[in-house]
């Protein structure tokens, strides 16, 4: 476990990206390469496309939902926008590479769950979930 207790409440913590990966692992529904469908859930509130399509979408029972993201402009308006409701969830992980912050990600026009280290913490607002300690 991460270790990092973060916004969850006592007895949770913010994975890693070895939690993630093991939460991608051990589906045990899907095909393999189909592990983003099996994380979704809930077809109405997505795009239509390839995720919702898939024959294996919804199979986990995890039931991910596409919360999109929150970008915060710290260059000029000092505004926040609300971009990809019902295309896309990222999920933070507490592992950094290098300087930049680490997600999981699944998009509606793909069927495969990617972990990404891109971005800036202090820009990018996404999704958390918290593991039971």
């Amino acid at each position: 476990p991460s270790g990092v207790q973060g916004l969850c409440p006592d007895g949770w913590h913010l994975p890693s990206n070895n939690e993630l990966t093991d939460l991608e692992n051990n589906l045990t529904c899907g095909d393999g390469g189909d592990e983003g469908s099996a994380l979704a859930g809930n077809a109405s509130l997505w795009t239509n496309g390839a995720l919702e399509n898939d024959d294996d979408f919804g199979c986990s029972g995890f039931n991910l939902l596409p919360a999109g993201e929150v970008i915060y402009d710290i260059y000029s308006t000092y505004t926040y926008y609300y971009y990809y409701l019902g295309q896309r969830i990222q999920l933070w992980s507490t592992t950094d590479d290098s300087s930049f912050p680490c997600y999981g990600n699944v998009s509606y026009d793909s069927t495969d769950f990617r972990i990404n280290c891109t971005g800036n913490k202090d820009i990018y607002w996404e999704s958390v979930r918290c593991l039971r300690d």
